[in-house]
C-alpha cells in the first residue's frame, strides 16, 4: 500500500505557528544600592538552589580584592561555590578561555539549577554570560559588576559575547541574567583611568538621550569619586539604558542609540590590542561620528566641539591613535554587524538628545567608507 505524500505534508502545521520560539521574552532584575554585596546570596538565590553547585567567575585583579569576600558571602549562606579565575584583559573573551572554563566546570560538575555568577568588569560579564547561555543550552546567570563600565553598561544588557581575530563581540548570544546586583562598594578599588573609562558610556547616554543629564555632567566640578556623583551616574545610566532595552530590536532607534560611536570605537579597541580601553575607544568613535554628522549635514554647528569638550573634561581621548591606520580601521568595520551593502549603518546626532534621521525617517544612516576615512583623518589632529 502506497503513502500519499501530499496528505502527509498537509498534516504538518504551518511553521509560522512556531514563530514565538524566535521571539523569546527576556527579563532581568536590576538591584542597585550601597552594601548590597553583603546580601548577594539572598538577592540572587532567594533562599533556593542550595542543592546545586554554583560558579563564581572572576579575573585575577578582582579576585585579589573581592574573591574571598564574595565566596564567603555565598558559603556562609549555605551555598556550594567553585571559583573560576581568568586572566585580566579583553583577550579573556576568547574561544580558548571559553573552552578552558567550560571544561573546568564540567570536570567539577553542575546541573540545570546551577548558577554562573560573574564577578568583574565587562569582559567577565560577557564571558560568563556566554558560558551560561551555552551549557545545557542555558543555565542560570547572575552578574555582580565591579567596574563603573560594567555597572552602567556591560552588565545592563542581554548581550553575551566572545571576540575573534576579526573583531569584537562577533560570536555571542542574547541571554538574560536573572539578577544584576549593582553595588558602588566595588568601585573603591577602581583606578582613575577605569573610572573615566566607564564614564564614557554614561556620557554616550547623556549625549544621545538626556539633555539634563548632559548638563549635569558638563557643569559638574566636584569629586568624581564621591558617593553623590557615583550614585547619580549609575542610577541615571541604568534608567536610560533600560529604556532602550524595553522594545529594542536591531532596526529600532533604541539599538542605534545604544551603539552610538561603537562601530568605529570597537575597531580602534580591537586594533589597539588592549592599549585603548573600551570607553576610551568609543569616546573617540563618538567624536569621529560627530565629524561625520557635520560633514553630511546632519549635525548642528558646534556638535563636534561639544563632543570634544565633554570627553576632554573627563580625561577621555578624542583623537584616533597615530599607530592605528585608517585602512586597518575600515577593514575591521566591515565585520561590524550593522555593515551591509558596502556601507556602515550608524547612528548620528543632530544635537544633544536628538538623534539624526535620514529622508526615509530612518535613524540607521548608511555611511560610505570614504566618508568614514575622511572623518578619521580629521580626528587625527593637525
Amino acid at each position: 500500500m502506497g503513502i500519499d505524500s501530499s496528505a502527509q505534508l498537509a498534516a504538518v502545521p504551518n511553521f509560522d505557528e512556531y514563530k514565538f520560539v524566535q521571539n523569546k521574552y527576556m527579563r532581568t532584575k536590576v538591584v542597585f544600592g550601597r552594601g548590597l554585596h553583603k546580601a548577594a546570596a539572598q538577592s540572587i538565590f532567594n533562599g533556593g538552589y542550595k542543592d546545586s553547585r554554583h560558579f563564581l567567575v572572576t579575573d585575577r585583579t578582582v579576585n585579589k580584592f573581592y574573591g574571598d569576600l564574595m565566596e564567603s558571602v555565598f558559603v556562609d549562606a549555605g551555598y556550594t561555590i567553585t571559583r573560576v579565575i581568568c586572566d585580566d584583559s579583553e583577550m579573556s573573551k576568547s574561544f580558548g578561555q571559553f573552552e578552558r572554563i567550560c571544561t573546568e566546570m564540567l570536570d567539577v560538575g553542575f546541573d540545570k539549577n546551577s548558577f554562573v555568577i560573574s564577578l568583574g568588569g565587562g569582559v567577565i560579564n560577557n564571558l560568563a554570560g556566554f558560558i551560561a547561555s551555552t551549557l545545557y543550552r542555558g543555565i542560570n546567570l547572575a552578574h555582580i559588576p565591579t567596574s563603573l563600565l560594567a555597572q552602567v553598561d556591560a552588565a545592563i544588557d542581554f548581550k553575551q559575547a566572545l571576540n575573534t581575530n576579526h573583531g569584537k563581540n562577533l560570536v555571542g548570544s542574547y541571554y538574560p541574567a536573572s539578577v544584576v546586583l549593582v553595588d558602588p562598594f566595588f568601585l573603591r578599588t577602581l583606578e582613575d583611568r577605569h573610572l573615566y573609562n566607564g564614564l564614557a558610556e554614561s556620557i554616550k547616554h547623556a549625549l544621545a538621550q538626556d539633555l539634563s543629564f548632559f548638563d549635569y555632567l558638563s557643569s559638574f566640578s566636584g569629586n568624581c569619586k564621591s558617593d553623590e556623583f557615583e550614585d547619580r551616574i549609575i542610577r541615571d545610566s541604568i534608567v536610560l539604558k533600560t529604556k532602550l532595552m524595553s522594545n529594542a530590536s536591531e532596526e529600532t532607534i533604541d539599538e542605534i542609540i545604544k551603539q552610538y560611536g561603537h562601530a568605529i570605537g570597537h575597531a580602534i579597541e580591537h586594533l589597539s590590542k588592549g592599549g585603548v580601553l573600551h570607553g576610551e575607544a568609543i569616546s573617540i568613535g563618538m567624536c569621529v561620528s560627530a565629524v561625520i554628522a557635520e560633514n553630511l549635514g546632519f549635525g548642528e554647528k558646534g556638535m563636534v566641539s561639544i563632543h570634544e569638550r565633554i570627553f576632554k573634561k573627563y580625561n577621555l581621548p578624542t583623537k584616533v591613535p597615530a599607530n592605528i591606520s585608517n585602512e586597518s580601521i575600515l577593514k575591521i568595520i566591515r565585520y561590524d554587524k550593522h555593515f551591509r551593502k558596502g556601507k556602515a549603518f550608524m547612528g548620528l546626532l543632530k544635537s544633544v538628545a536628538k538623534p539624526a534621521s535620514s529622508k526615509e525617517s530612518s535613524f540607521e544612516i548608511p555611511i560610505d567608507l570614504e566618508q568614514i576615512g575622511r572623518a578619521l583623518t580629521a580626528c587625527r589632529g593637525v
